[in-house]
């Protein structure tokens, strides 16, 4: 009798080079550190921004058109980066400003829902929920203040101390032991050794730059608060 045909090295061959192409894939898209983490929105403009998709991973170009997922931190270089989150909404950010997005602020007494937060270390940073009841969810922190939104944008200048900026009100400033903040429009809050607010001559250049950006992106118009 003839012996049966040898087709166990030919499959495990196959498999093998399979498998191979499946590991480039992933290497060449991103895949294996991008998997696990909720979208925060689009990359609309790079502008020479690195990312670093985990914790313990290699920087590289930030490209158009990913997407920013929970987990990654982003650091612009000097032109604004634009970030067009998912549903409305909008996040720029420039000279130097490293950002890090994750899924789940930790939650206070008074509001138990976990949060996205969106965490900001030096340069500017500018974040429009767009009137959106699901991006006024998020918390925009420093390194001791979390402020959350009504549904007006916030401009936060960081060059040493931090400068939180509601051009037309409607946000509010907390820190772990302290009391609300909540300027109105015309009003800084300053993050420094002492906390406090402090009166401003009107919108900063950064805050009119991007206003007349999201006018121009067809964002809706903020609604002035007391």
């Amino acid at each position: 009798d003839s012996a049966p045909p040898r087709r166990w090295p030919l499959l495990v061959l196959a498999v093998a080079v399979i498998c191979a192409a499946a590991v480039a894939a992933l290497v060449v898209l991103g895949g294996d550190e991008a998997e696990g983490g909720d979208a925060f929105g689009t990359v609309a403009t790079s502008a020479g921004a690195l990312v670093r998709t985990s914790a313990d991973g290699e920087s590289r170009p930030l490209d158009d058109g990913e997407t920013v997922l929970e987990g990654w931190t982003v650091e612009a270089a000097h032109e604004p980066v634009t970030l067009e989150l998912d549903g409305g909404g909008i996040v720029r950010f420039d000279t130097g400003a490293r950002l890090t997005f994750s899924g789940g602020a930790h939650p206070d007494a008074t509001d138990p829902r976990p949060r996205p937060r969106i965490a900001v270390r030096g340069g500017r940073l500018w974040f429009n929920p767009g009137g959106r009841d699901g991006w006024t969810d998020v918390v925009v922190s420093t390194r001791t203040l979390s402020v959350t939104t009504g549904g007006n944008p916030i401009g936060i200048d960081c060059p040493d101390d931090c400068l939180v900026e509601a051009p037309a009100g409607g946000v509010e400033a907390t820190t772990d032991d302290g009391p609300a903040l909540t300027p109105a429009a015309g009003e800084l809050v300053v993050d420094a050794d002492t906390l406090g607010v402090r009166a401003a001559a009107g919108p900063s250049e950064w805050a009119t730059e991007n206003l007349a950006a999201d006018t121009a992106a067809g964002l809706p118009a903020p609604a002035p608060t007391e």
